[in-house]
């Protein structure tokens, strides 16, 4: 038995017709083992071919991204996938058998960040951490957007961690800006703070979990997730991990309301 993450090595998009026939022999390579009986199983963490369409509305050489693409995933034995809407899609695409497939739901990324000390919450300010990478414009109009709906002198602080916080073009007082960190920092970073927020900035995101959600649990920070982000909304309820919202002012109303024991309750 093999596993590998996918994409990987196994990047299906295609930059040059050289390129396409070299991926092209790693796909015959995965058959030729698959037929000499060994059981490959992909980790499917990305499409990247999905993610360039609705981040770029563009993917170079679509079409044998999509050859090679069908050609990796019909050599495995079994996909490990997010949720039911990943394996309906893949399936679709690229016409594979239902049986392929088995949900991971919440990928664990391997954070090197230890869980904070036990602390209470203080009542007086919120402090909410949103860690991204800004250079994606999406990524950046969704905060913009979300920031500026949120009344400035509410007891809610927000941290921007991330490469371009920059370029996020906002000003109040109550939003700071911190550039990437490494890892070793992010656990003091956290542990300043009381939650982490996850914002829905594509329908691509609704194919998985994001990488911040998996490093606020890994450092058991409770998650704020959008109604409108379905999939994490969903895995929100149903482990009591954070508290799904409307709005900002919906948000605002729910955290006011919450006690310590609830605010224990739902760090991971």
């Amino acid at each position: 038995m093999w596993i590998a993450l996918y994409p990987g090595l196994f990047n299906p998009i295609v930059q040059s017709l050289v390129q396409f026939v070299a991926k092209l022999l790693i796909g015959f390579k995965l058959l030729f083992l698959r037929f000499l009986g060994k059981k490959i199983i992909l980790y499917v963490y990305d499409l990247p071919i999905e993610q360039n369409i609705f981040t770029c509305h563009f993917v170079p050489y679509e079409k044998l991204s999509r050859i090679i693409e069908a050609l990796y995933l019909r050599a495995a034995s079994l996909l490990l996938v997010f949720n039911e809407l990943t394996s309906r899609y893949m399936s679709t695409q690229y016409k594979l058998p239902k049986y392929s497939f088995e949900y991971f739901e919440i990928l664990d990324y391997g954070f090197d960040i230890p869980s904070p000390e036990k602390k209470h919450l203080v009542f007086e300010k919120f402090k909410i951490v949103y860690s991204a990478g800004f250079t994606n414009p999406r990524v950046r109009w969704k905060i913009v957007d979300f920031l500026s709906s949120c009344d400035e002198t509410a007891k809610i602080e927000f941290l921007l961690v991330g490469r371009d916080s920059h370029l996020v073009e906002l000003a109040k007082p109550n939003v700071k800006k911190l550039n990437e960190v490494e890892q070793g920092i992010l656990h003091a970073i956290y542990n300043s703070c009381d939650f982490g927020l996850v914002l829905k900035a594509s329908e691509y995101y609704e194919f998985g979990a994001t990488s911040k959600f998996s490093s606020y649990l890994h450092s058991g920070l409770p998650v704020l997730v959008p109604e409108n982000y379905f999939y994490l909304a969903s895995i929100v309820r149903k482990y009591s991990v954070g508290i799904v919202f409307k709005d900002c002012k919906d948000l605002l109303a729910k955290l006011s309301s919450l006690t310590p024991q609830q605010y224990s309750s739902l760090k991971y």
